[in-house]
């Protein structure tokens, strides 16, 4: 039984939200770690997989010893590259978050010798019920507004949103993989595309017609911090606007090379 115990973190998560019935069905007894709880108490367990913030595995993995864990999965972002050069604080702080998080995880596996498995998503998205964090915030900013505002001759820089299913299999794929061990992985999803269209998919999402209003940024600007103010659009910025001009695609080869990961096209979601 000790071989097929799972312990893991954020199970509601979005990825979380399609991993755990996928494990279940696959026979392995999940143990949910939540940091509300002081007291978790768990069985021997061969793996632990982390959907939480990566920082926090600087707490919770020394909770955990004792426990018998030889595997460990765990999430970070590409945001450690893509916000790097933020002139925003907050985003300064989530970049010093993940690296502190990935070294943390690096150190640790080294020290106890246990084989580690990192991923680092791009944009996540889900379904319609449960669409993910930024998808979310795009999805109110579109209901709320019926439109989306772009700087003139911007929204090209290129994206490739992850389906969080696809992320999910590729947990389950890396279980027992020895190639994926002490490796780190940036995934993308199985699309690249502009960023105005990807918004598109999100208008259709909502069942909305794409509707966009091309200004100056000042203006754009202006009104992202209008929006930054109130309690439903808390965590835009203007560096929203600077990166809409980035292309933020990341080589997935030896992903697919290491554990056959093949994610979905964008375009198949809606």
């Amino acid at each position: 039984m000790h071989e097929n115990n799972i312990i893991l973190s954020g199970s509601r998560s979005i990825i979380g939200h399609y991993l755990i019935p996928l494990l279940q069905k696959q026979g392995y007894h999940l143990q949910l770690y939540s940091r509300q709880n002081k007291e978790n108490i768990f069985q021997k367990s061969k793996t632990y997989i982390h959907l939480a913030p990566i920082w926090s595995l600087i707490d919770i993995l020394p909770s955990l010893e004792g426990t018998g864990i030889q595997r460990i999965i765990a999430f970070s972002s590409t945001s450690i590259f893509t916000k790097k050069n933020s002139s925003m604080k907050s985003e300064q702080l989530l970049v010093k978050n993940l690296e502190e998080g990935e070294a943390f995880l690096r150190a640790y596996a080294k020290k106890n010798n246990i084989p580690f498995t990192l991923f680092r998503p791009t944009l996540i998205y889900g379904d319609k019920k449960n669409p993910g964090n930024a998808p979310a915030m795009l999805l109110k900013i579109i209901k709320t507004c019926g439109l989306i505002p772009l700087p003139r001759k911007t929204g090209k820089g290129l994206r490739s949103p992850v389906f969080a299913k696809d992320l999910a299999l590729a947990v389950y794929q890396c279980l027992n993989e020895e190639k994926t061990f002490f490796k780190s992985y940036n995934l993308s999803g199985g699309e690249n595309l502009p960023y105005r269209e990807m918004l598109e998919g999100f208008f259709h999402w909502t069942g909305k017609k794409p509707r966009f209003i091309f200004i100056p940024k000042f203006v754009i600007y202006s009104l992202l911090y209008i929006l930054a103010r109130t309690k439903r659009f808390q965590g835009v910025n203007k560096e929203m606007v600077h990166r809409m001009q980035q292309d933020m695609i990341f080589d997935s080869t030896e992903a697919r090379k290491d554990f056959s990961y093949a994610p979905q096209e964008f375009r198949l979601s809606f």
